[in-house]
């Protein structure tokens, strides 16, 4: 695709610039089918390493391959962890019975709201900035798979508390065509305290003693409240135990 492409020229050639054409040469690895593509061609006609895309992974699909696994690497994330999670994940969500089963449960879930209850978009919604991305994938992966025949949710996503200040006053008052489902890590992987300003004596002290999380989790506890119970919008709450690598390979 273009995105790529674009890309790989511009970095390529800062590469050259900075260290050389064959040094770059040996610094650049290639992702893609060995069978076809442009990027085989580059790769070959340069001898520059490959890593092979699996034919039958769907690009949507190839985070858990080289695709993925190999930026994951570089910058300092356990794939092992990666896997394992998401190994234990398949074996768990294999069970054909659908009360024992979360994603049947939210596949059931999303169906009713599309069939039953006529809404047409879902709203991804997570409360740490780190999982944006996440939601991307996520929007690609329902975007994509679900997108046809003129059918489907329309999948959209936000981050809070931070989109709060933009989408909030929609999600309360606004249409009502979209439900909520809500990731909620409940250990983060980092945190702060807040320390008292002895400089100011004035409210901005009131929140001194608290720590980050348990500020965001008092947000999420009330938004969730307010877009349910006065917005009248469903919300489905996923609660994920913490945000490491293991983790995330299960989600």
């Amino acid at each position: 695709t273009i995105e790529p492409a674009i890309t790989f020229q511009i970095l390529y050639q800062f590469l050259i610039d900075q260290i050389g054409e064959k040094l770059a040469k040996t610094r650049t690895f290639v992702t893609t089918s060995i069978k076809l593509g442009e990027l085989l061609e580059i790769a070959k006609s340069n001898e520059l390493e490959i890593f092979e895309v699996i034919e039958s992974i769907g690009g949507r699909f190839s985070v858990l391959s080289s695709v993925g696994f190999f930026p994951l690497l570089f910058a300092k994330i356990n794939v092992d962890e990666i896997i394992q999670g998401a190994i234990e994940a398949h074996k768990k969500y294999s069970t054909s019975s659908i009360s024992q089963n979360l994603a049947y449960k939210y596949a059931l879930f999303r169906f009713l709201m599309y069939k039953n209850f006529n809404y047409k978009t879902e709203i991804l919604i997570s409360y740490e900035p780190f999982l944006i991305y996440f939601n991307e994938w996520w929007k690609q992966l329902f975007g994509e798979s679900e997108g046809k025949n003129l059918k489907g949710l329309f999948p959209a996503s936000a981050i809070f508390t931070t989109d709060l200040h933009s989408l909030g006053q929609f999600i309360q008052d606004g249409s009502k065509n979209f439900f909520q489902t809500i990731i909620y890590i409940k250990k983060p992987k980092f945190d702060l305290g807040i320390k008292k300003l002895v400089q100011f004596n004035t409210k901005i002290n009131k929140l001194s003693g608290k720590t980050v999380s348990e500020i965001n989790f008092q947000a999420f506890l009330a938004t969730t409240l307010a877009h349910s119970s006065y917005g009248n919008n469903p919300n489905l709450v996923l609660e994920i135990a913490d945000s490491s690598p293991k983790t995330f390979g299960h989600l």
